[in-house]
């Protein structure tokens, strides 16, 4: 448990620290490269999809941002001014600036992986069906579920979903076949993790 905080923490730190690396000109370009590469592999009306989505989340939050950043004060209302200048101003500071960067190539990241997702929801569903029935066919003929194994599956799954997330802001160029292999590597985990299913006691 001790150790599972300590990931955590390290994990955050990383995370908050990682604008302090980048560029945002060089995320532009990661962006724009990755795109290229999308529409290569998935084809164009794929990669129009993506950056749509992506674009979409972006205006949303940008819109909700905006908003909150720029609520007129209450009339005569002092405090309440002075603190929408300092949130002004901590927003348009150079951290926040590159944290934006990095929030965008995040998006279009997690919209890629969206897309791979719709691609292997077939994958996935066959992964359990395929799991649930092995379990079945071991329960009726006795074969042992082995535990070792059903914990394999679960942990393996969340280190998946770990790596997903590093790999939204990972700052060098993320081939989309790794974020294909993600859903794989999900489907293997579930499967394995279905097929040698224990209830928690």
């Amino acid at each position: 448990m001790n150790l599972a905080a300590t990931a955590l923490v390290v994990v955050i730190a990383a995370l908050l620290a990682l604008p302090m690396t980048i560029s945002p000109v060089s995320i532009a370009e990661l962006i724009r490269t990755e795109h290229e590469l999308n529409a290569a592999l998935l084809g164009e009306t794929s990669g129009r999809v993506t950056l749509a989505r992506a674009t979409s989340w972006l205006g949303e939050l940008g819109e909700a941002g905006r908003g909150v950043a720029r609520a007129d004060p209450p009339p005569g209302d002092a405090l309440s001014a002075r603190l929408a200048l300092i949130s002004e101003g901590i927003v348009d500071t150079p951290y926040f600036v590159r944290l934006r960067a990095l929030g965008r190539l995040a998006a279009y990241r997690a919209a890629t992986l969206l897309e791979w997702l719709l691609f292997g929801a077939p994958l996935l569903a066959a992964a359990i069906f395929d799991g649930a029935v092995m379990r079945a066919v071991k329960a009726r003929t006795l074969v042992h579920l082995s535990p070792v194994l059903f914990g394999f599956g679960v942990h393996g799954s969340i280190a998946v979903c770990a790596a997903g997330l590093l790999l939204l802001v990972t700052p060098t160029i993320v081939h989309p076949l790794a974020l294909g292999g993600l859903v794989v590597l999900l489907a293997t985990t579930w499967r394995l993790a279905a097929s040698n299913f224990h209830r928690l006691r």
